[in-house]
């Protein structure tokens, strides 16, 4: 019992490694070069993460029902993500915080690795034909 739940939320434990490592890496960069970070960089990580945690369970039931309401859970995770982000760089661009290209960038690498984390334990969930 507890080896297939545990299998069931392998999606769950590659989505939080991600925050994770994202987290490690920035603190490595941030301690190696002279790139400063700015201090809302780590918050974004747990932002995502909670999206990603918030979508996968409507993606892979849609995936599981039609093919058509996979589509459209997909175009509405992306709408989501990215109207986030905006709202994320907007705000951050508005309050006035320094470093706002380094900030961007934060931004835009947290999107696509955690859309291709989600994409990934997606697929692997849909083509094994468990469910959620």
């Amino acid at each position: 019992m507890q080896e297939a739940k545990a299998k069931g939320n392998k999606w769950l434990v590659e989505l939080v490694l991600t925050c994770c490592l994202i987290l490690v890496l920035g603190y490595i960069l941030g301690r190696s070069s002279t790139l400063v970070i700015p201090s809302g960089v780590w918050i974004l990580p747990f932002i995502y993460l909670s999206i990603s945690l918030m979508t996968y369970r409507l993606l892979a039931s849609g995936a599981q029902k039609s093919p058509h309401r996979f589509v459209l859970g997909m175009n509405l995770s992306v709408l989501i993500k990215l109207l986030t982000s905006a709202s994320i760089c907007a705000i951050y661009f508005a309050l006035g915080f320094p470093e706002k290209i380094t900030f961007a960038i934060a931004v835009l690498l947290n999107y696509v690795i955690f859309t291709i984390v989600l994409m990934r334990s997606l697929l692997k969930t849909i083509s094994h034909g468990k469910s959620v």
